[in-house]
């Protein structure tokens, strides 16, 4: 490959993968644990505004997230241990060059509001490969293996110079954006509000 078609490549390729920070907190539920972690994903692949929902993880190059502090469950899971991964902008634009939450839209600042009517949504769900995956439960929220639940509270972007040393140095395009599709459920068909209806069957 030429010098020129493979900073080509890359320039294309850090045009639409984006690299971001991400903090969860257990303090709202009154327990010590919490998360961090970050993804990488192809922005091309989003509905901004919009609700994106990948089987699969096709659009993820990186996922990662540790837990500590928690009854059960603390460690660090990656791409492998989750099976579906979704953002829901309620209805407005974000701003992925900035801090996702607070940013305003049509239903409020994202990532506000409490259950059932969370102002838009992000989460993963665990493929049940291991009874150690943290998994979500509600809007922004996940659960732990030992019970604990923990909150989104920060969704932040990564400089790009850090995205493209990442992707440089091992991390592949998954190829595509692969299934994006809307789970039946998640979004209510009687208002133009998009959170989610969870039930049973996406636990």
């Amino acid at each position: 490959m030429s010098t020129s078609l493979f900073f080509g490549s890359l320039a294309h390729v850090l045009a639409t993968y984006k690299t971001f920070n991400l903090t969860w907190s257990g303090a709202s539920f009154g327990n010590g644990a919490s998360a961090t972690g970050y993804f990488t994903v192809d922005t091309a692949c989003l509905n901004n505004p919009g609700f994106t929902s990948f089987s699969g993880m096709s659009a993820l190059s990186a996922l990662s997230i540790t837990v500590t502090g928690s009854s059960g469950g603390n460690g660090t899971f990656g791409l492998s241990d989750f099976s579906t991964f979704f953002i829901n902008t309620a209805g407005g634009i974000l701003d992925l060059n900035r801090e996702w939450f607070g940013q305003a839209n049509p239903e409020g600042a994202w990532g506000s509001g409490a259950f059932p009517s969370t102002v838009g949504d992000f989460n993963v769900f665990s493929n049940g490969s291991s009874a150690s995956t943290p998994t979500a439960t509600s809007g922004f929220t996940l659960r732990t293996a030992g019970g604990d639940s923990i909150l989104l509270t920060s969704v932040t972007p990564v400089p790009e110079p850090v995205t493209c040393a990442m992707l440089l140095t091992g991390w592949h395009h998954r190829g595509g954006c692969g299934s994006s599709q809307v789970h039946p459920g998640l979004i209510d068909p009687t208002t133009s509000r998009q959170w989610h209806k969870w039930d049973a069957s996406l636990n």
